[in-house]
Order: structure tokens, then C-alpha cells, then sequence
């Protein structure tokens, strides 16, 4: 039983203190509203560095070279599932390679793997704004609903536990063996 106690103590902890770091931090503040502001975003011209698709193909990452006083030189930048489908649907892939320039529209702050690309374009244009912009504010809206789904659940299971610890105390501090004892 006291094992069975400690066990149960122990395992509160770890999920209170993992439980409260993953919300401090899992949750980006503000990310939604952010993303959702046109007056953000800034347009760059910028010479592609790299191109590198996410091993199941579904967002597509750019190394870019250009001059921004809000940004970094050669960084990482992303297009998201939903924009990287239109993208492809329009021939990015197929038109563009390292050294093209290209004109895209960013922001200088980002939550994630990197500054989030919402309009493409080159010869041609390979993602417009507006649908760029909607599509990243429903990704982002997304996880934020997944994310506090998950975290209420963890939390439940965490009062649960909690409970769980508490009975049992109560219950070994009620037990025969402390009150056989004597010293």
C-alpha cells in the first residue's frame, strides 16, 4: 500500500510539473490574433537559398537570401500544409529552383518552425495573400483548439490522480497496521 501510495504521489508531480511547462510554453499567446492582422505581414523580394519538402511531403520549408531590417538573412521560412497544396496545384515545384528570386509576404515574428510564407510569387504568382493569410489563421486557430482539448484531458487525469493519492493516504492512515503498531 505504501508503495502503491508513493507511486501515486510520485506520478501527480511529474504530470503537474509537465502539465504546467507544456501550458506555460506548449501555448503560443496571441498567435491567432497575430497571424489574423494584415498589418504584420511585409513583403520581401528574396533569392531561394534552398527547398526542402517535410518527409511526408505536406509543408514545404525555403531558405531565402534577402534584406530585411524585421528579419534574419538566410533563415528558415515555412508554407503551411494548406498553402503548400495551392502552391504545388500551381506549379511551384515544377517552376522554381535555388537561385530564382521570388516575392513573398511574411511576418517578422513566427510560433513554430519558421516564418510562416503566405503569398508567393515569381514569374507568376504561386500563392495569393488573402487565402494565404485565411488558411495560416485556420491552422493556427487548430492547434490552439487541440491544444487545450489535450491539456484538458491531461488535466483531468491529473485531478484524478490527485484524488486518487489523497484517499489512499486518508485510507493508510485509517488502516489496522498503524494502529497495531506500538513503540
Amino acid at each position: 500500500m505504501k508503495l502503491l501510495k508513493g507511486f501515486f504521489i510520485v506520478f501527480t508531480l511529474i504530470m503537474y510539473y509537465v502539465n504546467s511547462t507544456v501550458f506555460i510554453f506548449g501555448l503560443p499567446k496571441g498567435e491567432v490574433r497575430y497571424y489574423a492582422n494584415y498589418n504584420y505581414y511585409e513583403q520581401v523580394n528574396a533569392q531561394i537559398v534552398k527547398i526542402h519538402y517535410s518527409e511526408d511531403s505536406k509543408e514545404i520549408y525555403l531558405i531565402l537570401d534577402f534584406y530585411s531590417p524585421n528579419m534574419y538573412l538566410k533563415t528558415y521560412f515555412k508554407i503551411n500544409e494548406a498553402n503548400s497544396k495551392i502552391a504545388i496545384y500551381n506549379q511551384f515545384n515544377e517552376d522554381l529552383k535555388p537561385g530564382d528570386y521570388i516575392m513573398v509576404r511574411t511576418t517578422p515574428l513566427y510560433f513554430g518552425d519558421g516564418y510562416p510564407i503566405v503569398s508567393i510569387s515569381g514569374e507568376k504568382s504561386y500563392l495569393d495573400f488573402e487565402t494565404g493569410v485565411k488558411n495560416l489563421v485556420s491552422e493556427s486557430k487548430a492547434k490552439k483548439e487541440s491544444f487545450i482539448r489535450t491539456f484538458s484531458i491531461t488535466m483531468s487525469i491529473l485531478m484524478f490522480f490527485l484524488i486518487s493519492s489523497l484517499i489512499l493516504m486518508k485510507i493508510s492512515k485509517n488502516h489496522s497496521y498503524y494502529k497495531r503498531r506500538v513503540y
